[in-house]
């Protein structure tokens, strides 16, 4: 075999890698921009707001909702069409949209875009380290795994301690997590593509996949940074019921459902770790 085949060949695999990452993160753009638009949207409506936050049964519907749909794509991938699990995705990534529409309750628009911005290079480099390096990052599975289970039991003791030290332990902890997934994740799509699909649409299917890996690792390590950045935020650690013809109670009782949807978005995570990706050669 020439050197000039074997460059020829390195070139082709390169181009193959390339070519599927972008469309992972095409995917990953689209489902965090649904995600925006929904976010925006509820949190302007005082109505919607209500219903969500102001009734437990429709937030906790909510978060089921979600922790279920990861897992039945997670599981059911391999029998599902591309349209079905690009469908899927949206739905879940507008869910999301109405889960998280308390962080515009929680944090200012000045917080939540510089730490974004801030977070969205940080979330840039450590996926080009993931892409780039030759290093093997299989270990680094198990850590960020424990690491995941240590953040919801602490999540879900803090819930009822309202303890602000065991808070910036989780929210530290949660910044480092999700930094890893950005490379574990990165690392591990590089190397399926490599590996080869069986065809088009089993391709695409990795690809939403994919995507759904990186969106969750993009989307919570900036709401990690934010809590970091901003402190606790007002009225958590506080249990009285409000009244909701008191607007300002009101505000208030939404911010404190944030450490409670945290839990569920970490749950979200940990399934995740745990799916069946579609099949490859």
């Amino acid at each position: 075999m020439t050197n000039g085949h074997i460059a020829y060949q390195r070139e082709r695999v390169a181009a193959v890698q390339g070519e599927f990452i972008r469309r992972v993160y095409n995917w990953m753009g689209l489902g965090l921009g649904a995600t925006a638009l929904v976010a925006l949207y509820t949190a302007g409506n005082p109505q919607l707001l209500n219903l969500i936050f102001g009734n437990t049964l429709v937030f906790f519907g909510l978060i089921i909702a979600e922790l279920g749909l990861v897992f039945w794509l997670s599981a059911a991938i391999n029998r599902l069409s591309y349209s079905t699990a690009s469908m899927m995705f949206f739905l879940y990534s507008a869910l999301n949209g109405l889960t998280l529409s308390v962080i515009f309750l929680a944090y200012t628009s000045t917080s939540i875009a510089s730490t974004f911005g801030v977070t969205a290079g940080t979330f840039g480099v450590t996926s080009l380290y993931g892409y780039t390096t030759k290093r093997d990052l299989s270990s680094w599975g198990s850590f960020l795994f424990m690491g995941l289970i240590g953040i919801i039991l602490a999540s879900v003791v803090n819930i009822f301690l309202r303890s602000p030290m065991v808070y910036w332990v989780v929210t530290y902890a949660g910044i480092l997590v999700f930094v890893g997934l950005a490379a574990y994740d990165t690392k591990k799509l590089k190397e399926m593509a490599l590996a080869g699909f069986a065809d088009a649409e089993t391709e695409g299917k990795s690809a939403v996949m994919g995507a759904l890996a990186l969106y969750l690792a993009g989307l919570y390590q900036p709401l990690f940074d934010a809590a970091a950045d901003t402190g606790e935020p007002e009225g958590l650690g506080k249990a009285k019921i409000f009244s909701r013809k008191d607007a300002k109670a009101q505000r208030r009782k939404h911010i404190i459902k944030s450490n409670e949807w945290c839990v569920g978005r970490t749950l979200q995570e940990l399934l995740l770790t745990r799916n069946q990706k579609p099949k490859t050669v």
